[in-house]
């Protein structure tokens, strides 16, 4: 127990692995893992090349599908639930309200289904840094989830899975998740397929995972 209790802490303390002052609210394509507190396998197992989901593991998938469907802002593209992590390929376009001559009864087509035409930084370019005249000190700092952002929807998705879990009597112990989780920028279309290749593979490839335990 204490050895669970030693390593919850470390992952709590740990650096951030963010990118210092961008603005995680910016539109275009982001790439997020995020693993079990410990990385404990309890997501389900990989037999053959192919990802066995267990009850939680239903859990995890099924509540990404309804974060998509709640937050209109987003972007769907790839998703896997591995035994002790989950990869999220996903683009920001912000508030995507329905339009206000819609017909009633009609569905709007507010939301892409792919990532194509979202917008992504130019190859070299800076990414956008806040800062400017007027931000109050320590408005963005790490930890500090800004509504619309990458870690609000990360977030509001790991209390959604935990909460859940706690429910169904599928998870009694302290924390489902680490407390941080690992983003990557996504910065050209070239990159986004590299993404969906790896997430594609990863089941196929488990016994080689960095993450494998």
């Amino acid at each position: 127990m204490s050895t669970r209790v030693d390593a919850v802490k470390r992952s709590r303390t740990r650096r951030s692995p963010r990118l210092v002052g961008y603005d995680y609210c910016r539109l275009g394509p982001y790439f997020v893992t995020v693993c079990t507190a410990c990385r404990e396998c309890v997501f389900g197992e990989v037999v053959d090349g192919v990802m066995r989901r267990s009850a939680l593991g239903e859990v995890a998938h099924e509540e990404w599908g309804r974060t998509l469907d709640l937050r209109l802002g987003l972007v769907p593209d790839v998703f896997v639930v591995m035994p002790n992590h989950v990869h999220l390929l996903f683009g920001l376009i912000g508030d995507d309200p329905a339009p206000a001559d819609a017909a009633p009864g009609n569905a709007a087509p507010t939301r892409r289904d792919t990532m194509h035409g979202v917008p992504t930084p130019t190859v070299g370019e800076t990414p956008s840094v806040k800062g400017a005249p007027g931000e109050r000190a320590g408005e963005r700092r790490f930890g500090q989830h800004v509504v619309g952002s990458v870690s609000s929807i990360v977030g509001a998705y790991k209390a959604a899975v935990t909460r859940r879990a706690r429910r169904g009597g599928l998870w009694h112990g302290g924390p489902l998740w680490q407390a941080r989780f690992h983003d990557r920028i996504v910065r050209n279309d070239r990159e986004a397929d590299r993404v969906r290749r790896y997430v594609a593979e990863n089941p196929e490839r488990w016994a080689f995972d960095r993450l494998h335990p």
